[in-house]
């Protein structure tokens, strides 16, 4: 499900993001954080088993709750949002 995760805005508790697809198998994630001050970063990420992840977290998509999720990077459990 990538095409349900790039190129739109996903909101967490804190942080705005956006997923880019740079290349086969390559991506962005831009991070707009909320906090006043704050400057906007990207980091490099990648496909891995259906969810796009870089070097902290991986972001995937749902089906159950139609939305985008964010990931434990060693045991794919949902950590947000939070249940």
């Amino acid at each position: 499900h990538e095409e349900k995760l790039l190129n739109r805005s996903i909101v967490s508790e804190d942080t705005e993001l956006e997923i880019r697809k740079i290349g086969k198998g390559r991506y962005e994630i831009v991070y707009s954080p909320e906090e006043p001050g704050a400057k906007e970063y990207v980091s490099k990420a990648t496909l891995k088993k259906n969810v796009i992840c870089d070097e902290s977290i991986c972001i995937g998509y749902d089906t159950k709750l139609k939305k985008a999720v964010f990931l434990d990077k060693d045991d794919m459990r949902i950590i947000y949002p939070e249940w």
